[in-house]
């Protein structure tokens, strides 16, 4: 279920927190509630578990964490190919730029022969 309210964290990004969640931590105590919203948004930060109560709110966290970790998994494959096509886009510019500067920087060191040369022609056969 993609009905999802974002919440802010501490570096600005806006976390998940699927609707389907929300009903469920909200059937929970207070007490509970706090507990088992921290623990899921520190996982959602950068996978750390926090000790959560025995009970229904440590099964709800568990069963909440794969989905968690799935889109955790995604968001770090999209910025490690997000990398690599600056990195590739960075490298073939500069070649293209080097190969340009290299083509010029030879052409300016060769000495140009005013003079045009005449190659030899082949004798005809006879």
């Amino acid at each position: 279920m993609e009905n999802t309210t974002k919440t802010q964290g501490r570096r600005g990004k806006g976390l998940k927190f699927d609707q389907e969640w929300k009903d469920a931590v909200d059937r929970l105590p207070k007490h509970y509630r706090d507990e088992i919203c921290a623990a899921i948004e520190a996982y959602q930060r950068d996978l750390t578990v926090i000790e959560v109560s025995e009970g229904v709110p440590r099964a709800i966290f568990m069963l909440i964490m794969p989905t968690i970790r799935r889109r955790y998994r995604a968001r770090e494959l999209r910025r490690l190919a997000r990398e690599r096509k600056t990195a590739s886009s960075r490298s073939t510019k500069s070649a293209k730029s080097a190969s340009v500067a290299s083509a010029a920087a030879q052409s300016t060191l060769q000495p140009v022969d005013s003079a045009c040369t005449q190659h030899p022609t082949p004798a005809p056969q006879t």
